[in-house]
């Protein structure tokens, strides 16, 4: 009879078990969502996904997704990599631990291949109220939703120097 109730104790953990195994597994999977962005916080819609690596493994799931969006990723750190035409690529780190991620890739303007020389970005303006004592004046702008950054030094009117450019 003590044999009878340990095999039978044995048989219910092995049956129940994997059930419980099963559960914890779907806990650990999430839906990702990438929203593409550019310097103005605009949703600029689809963007192909070039990559989704899990930095743990290496694993690569980008073809896991659909309009910008996959479901049954397991729970991890991924490094993503998106492009969408007429921007360059944006690379950010994913963090996936909960069940619903909402990722935010930030592109900047701007063309990668075929490499042809670009045009210069040039940003016009005045600057008013500065004392001649306080030149040389430099200004820095920088993108809200990329890691865009441009460094310059304001010229006057009538003098040689670099512009904001």
């Amino acid at each position: 009879m003590k044999r009878l109730c340990i095999l039978g104790g044995v048989i219910l953990v092995l049956v129940l078990l994997p059930g419980l195994n099963a559960g914890q597994e779907s806990l650990s999977k999430a839906t990702v969502h990438i929203v593409v962005v550019d310097g103005f916080g605009r949703d600029l819609g689809e963007a192909e996904v070039d990559s989704f690596k899990n930095m743990d493994n290496g694993q690569d799931l980008s073809k896991h997704f659909r309009r910008n969006v996959s479901k049954d990723i397991p729970y991890s750190v991924y490094q993503v990599r998106v492009h969408i035409r007429g921007f360059f690529s944006g690379q950010v780190t994913a963090q996936v631990f909960q069940p619903d991620v909402w990722v935010v890739v930030g592109l900047r303007l701007g063309e990668e291949l075929p490499m042809y020389p670009a045009s210069r970005l040039q940003l016009t303006g005045t600057v008013k109220n500065i004392d001649p004592a306080e030149e040389p004046v430099n200004m820095r702008l920088v993108a809200v939703y990329s890691n865009f950054m441009m460094d310059a030094r304001v010229n006057r009117p009538g003098f040689p120097g670099d512009s904001l450019r």
